[in-house]
């Protein structure tokens, strides 16, 4: 018995683990770092200024370079937090996990 088909969807299987998994990660963290620039408290604009998002070797990640950024977020003894990254984690969920699918199903469909 003979499948028509199995050696090309065996390929293309085989072909899923080459998906760059870190290309559509750093998708979903450019999404997060635009909603938490958008939440980002404003006085000189540098906090906004200090976002970057970029590839690793475990996927991607967003940081914010500005050395206060912790006490804004966080908040300290004197001052409550402002929380956001945190905001735009809760609130921007759902768009950036669309958007990591997304690109992950634009790099299976050019398998």
């Amino acid at each position: 018995m003979e499948i028509e088909g199995l050696a090309e969807l065996l390929k293309q299987i085989e072909g899923l683990g080459k998906i760059p998994s870190s290309d559509a990660l750093l998708k979903g963290a450019m999404v997060l770092q635009g909603l938490s620039m958008q939440n980002a408290p404003v006085k000189t604009g540098f906090l906004r200024q200090s976002h970057e998002s970029t590839k690793t070797e475990s996927g991607a990640q967003m940081i914010v370079h500005a050395e206060y950024a912790v006490y804004q977020e966080w908040g300290t003894s004197k001052m409550p937090g402002k929380g956001f990254v945190r905001r735009a984690i809760d609130e921007g969920k759902k768009a950036i996990l669309d958007e990591i699918r997304n690109a992950i199903q634009e790099e299976i469909k050019k398998l």
